[in-house]
């Protein structure tokens, strides 16, 4: 008989998946031109000093264009002042499409003043 020890079989641990999405699919496509790194094919083409700079005008031009969009998103007293002149030049046009138009509207802006104002001075001396 043998004094050794008899070996005890070693838990082996449980196998993990290798494989895992490293990226979700976006909603549009992409609009870069640079080439695809083809399944396979681990290292991408070889760039020029030309396309590199271009790709990055591209991507300085997009993020300027985001940054715009933000800007005019986040900034409401810009906005608000945009959305007032839009309404006076809207209003000059119809003053001068239709002058019996715009004296309508001005007399309906009045009375829906008046009315606002009564409610407001009738609610307070009531109490």
């Amino acid at each position: 008989m043998s004094t050794e020890p008899t070996a005890r079989p070693t838990a082996r641990p449980t196998a993990r998946p290798t494989a895992r999405p490293t990226a979700r699919p976006t909603a549009r496509p992409s609009t870069s031109t640079a080439p695809k790194v083809v399944p396979g094919n681990a290292t991408p083409p070889a760039h020029g000093k030309t396309e590199l700079r271009a790709e990055a005008v591209r991507a300085r031009a997009e993020l300027a264009s985001t940054l715009d969009a933000l800007e005019y998103k986040l900034n409401l007293p810009k906005r608000a002042h945009r959305a007032q002149a839009r309404m006076a030049q809207r209003l000059r046009q119809l003053g001068e499409d239709n002058p019996a138009a715009l004296l309508g509207l001005a007399a309906a802006a009045a009375a829906v003043a008046g009315a606002v104002v009564w409610i407001g001075a009738r609610s307070v001396l009531k109490r």
